[in-house]
């Protein structure tokens, strides 16, 4: 029988996608602040919670030992803090992950309707694919900022803290797709590796 090595992707591509995920996340951030501000005046309208009557603190049903309380409590803050290492290690790869597979999907179907069906060679369709790709991102950033500054929704925050967010959330994304890019077409990176 023969071995079979796995190689270790290079320090260039765990960069590029580094950037890469990001630039999703904050993309991800910049549709949630779009939406968030857009709903509020209707979520609010809604009046979902009840006014609250409780105007002193309620009885502990029971007392404990502080230090058995103590010894709780930091098991407790150490488990929350074990699923929060956690989370943000593996929260942000798998959206990353989902969202390039979406995104490389999306291009991948593209590019036929934009060759008209032409027939291309496998280097031409990579680069067309991946130029595609790039332009998804570019409009997943560009929609909800044009969204903010067009229609300026009513959320009780200024517009001016309004503009400033959605185009810091925009900004991150571009700059992170940017270095992204740009260390792919340094590094010579396959385009369909990158995240």
């Amino acid at each position: 029988m023969h071995k079979v090595t796995l190689q270790k992707p290079p320090f260039t591509l765990k960069l590029a996608n580094f950037f890469g995920t990001f630039g999703y996340l904050s993309v991800i951030l910049e549709w949630f602040w779009v939406f968030g501000l857009i709903l509020y005046p209707y979520l609010n309208n809604l009046k979902l919670m009840p006014p609250s009557e409780a105007t002193h603190p309620p009885e502990p049903l029971f007392a404990v030992n502080s230090t058995v309380a103590l010894i709780i409590g930091i098991i407790a803050i150490l488990f929350c803090l074990a699923i929060v290492i956690y989370a943000a290690y593996a929260i942000p790869r798998d959206v990353a992950k989902t969202s390039s597979q979406v995104a490389h999907n999306a291009a991948k179907t593209l590019v036929p309707t934009i060759t008209h069906h032409k027939r291309l060679n496998k280097k031409e369709y990579k680069r067309l694919s991946y130029v595609t790709l790039n332009v998804l991102k570019f409009i997943a950033v560009i929609i909800p900022l044009l969204t903010i500054l067009i229609f300026q929704p009513s959320s009780g925050l200024p517009a001016n803290i309004i503009a400033i967010l959605t185009t810091f959330f925009a900004a991150c994304a571009i700059l992170n797709f940017g270095l992204q890019t740009t260390i792919a077409k340094l590094a010579k990176l396959d385009y369909e590796k990158i995240w």
